[in-house]
């Protein structure tokens, strides 16, 4: 694990604003794998920034210091245009009597010592369900465009919003969690009177809403909940919770905390990410669970193996139905369908995929053999060379990679026994 030891001491000096000391001493070879590391998990410019100043480093071919570097450089500037962006936007709904809670992004990126080197892809505003057609005339306003159909404004927890040509991308909101969600979508009821107390942060002359800090770091334990429950955690959520506690500490209600943790069935799991950013990033343990034992190894190899949210292998992408079936059955107490759910998930799984069933729900089976098909042409694609063309080469990458999907899934369904988020 030496590798992964020094990406993530790396990581532990950079969320911490210090310099790598003692130089780990890579060859050039070890340090250009540990920026595709870096890279894989989309915290490039945090990692580039606190190993470039590393003695040994210097040794990195020159050219290939100059890609990754460039990288480093678009992503910050990427980050820096995003924020102006998303602040300016802000000011512009305040003017028209419109004041949402940003969540997560810029209010806990801006906890970093430096916070343009955390990379964010959207921001995320948290709005009154009632308002959401006049934060859409708004938004439209300003020129940004709806990813989804106009038909669905009315009913979708969720929006996304762009820009062309622009890095922004504002994702909103009418409830924490996606409501017809088996899996998690009772983690709404513990944000329920999330207006009542929020708080006000000053960002760049900018008063910014956010959630209190209680709220805020369960939204933040919830969040990486939900995406474990997905493909995988980030190592960057980690970083998120640990800096995140570094600086609200004294004013986070951990009993509230460990309470909602307990109903949710997510304690160990929480535990064990507390761990992680104790252990390896330097952000102490809160005491209200520094006695408790959790065996934390397992959940960060989960982490640093499936990069950002678990995308770096299609096959454990694919694997996530098995995970969500086996949650949704626990909470529902129905008979977990395993294998037959990843093949046949329902109509609300794969709406973002296929935007049709949400008018058109009874459309369902021809969803169900799109999905198929297009999962057997992209393995076609990703694994056949110019001479294995043969259909009988398809058909056999693409079982190749379903029972490669089926074994992923059954060895994070056993993570999440591990961690009993399931019994």
């Amino acid at each position: 694990m030496k590798h992964e030891e020094i990406f993530l001491t790396a990581l532990k000096h950079a969320t911490h604003g210090t310099s790598m000391s003692p130089d780990p001493m890579l060859s050039p070879s070890d340090w250009e794998s540990q920026l595709m590391f870096a890279q894989e998990h989309k915290i490039l410019p945090l990692i580039y920034d606190t190993v470039c100043l590393c003695r040994s480093f210097k040794a990195l071919d020159k050219e290939v210091n100059k890609n990754f570097q460039e990288r480093a450089v678009e992503q910050v500037i990427r980050q820096i245009i995003q924020e102006k962006e998303f602040l300016t936007l802000l000011l512009q709904l305040k003017e028209k009597g419109l004041d949402p809670i940003v969540m997560k992004g810029m209010p806990v990126r801006n906890l970093y010592p430096q916070p343009c080197l955390r990379p964010s892809v959207d921001e995320d505003i948290l709005i009154p369900k009632e308002e959401v057609e006049i934060y859409h005339r708004e938004l439209a306003g300003e020129g940004l465009l709806l990813i989804e159909s106009e038909e669905s404004v009315l009913n979708a927890d969720e929006l996304g919003y762009y820009r062309t040509d622009s890095p922004t991308f504002i994702e909103v909101h009418t409830c924490p969690f996606p409501m017809d969600s088996e899996a998690y979508g009772d983690c709404n009821r513990f944000f329920e009177n999330v207006w009542e107390r929020t708080i006000q942060l000053r960002i760049e002359d900018v008063e910014v809403r956010t959630l209190h800090p209680t709220d805020h770091l369960l939204f933040l334990i919830l969040h990486a909940y939900k995406h474990f429950l997905h493909s995988g955690v980030g190592i960057r959520q980690v970083c998120d919770i640990g800096i995140f506690t570094e600086a609200y500490r004294e004013e986070i209600d951990w009993k509230y905390i460990m309470k909602c943790c307990q109903e949710q069935h997510t304690e160990r799991f929480c535990i064990a990410l507390f761990w992680i950013a104790d252990k390896y990033l330097g952000f102490p343990m809160p005491a209200v669970w520094q006695d408790i034992t959790v065996d934390e190894v397992p959940l960060l190899m989960d982490i640093l193996s499936g990069g950002i949210y678990g995308v770096n292998d299609i096959n454990r992408a694919h694997s996530s139905t098995i995970t969500l079936e086996a949650v949704s059955a626990y909470k529902t107490g129905r008979t977990d369908k395993g294998l037959l759910a990843s093949l046949f998930p329902k109509s609300s799984s794969l709406q973002s995929s296929y935007p049709y069933l949400v008018r058109f729900p009874w459309l369902l089976p021809v969803a169900w053999g799109q999905r198929i098909t297009r999962y057997v042409m992209t393995e076609s694609r990703n694994k056949n060379t110019p001479d294995q063309k043969s259909s009988d080469n398809t058909t056999q990458n693409s079982s190749k990679s379903a029972a490669e999907s089926l074994r992923i899934g059954k060895e994070r369904r056993e993570l999440l026994r591990y961690y009993d988020i399931i019994n």
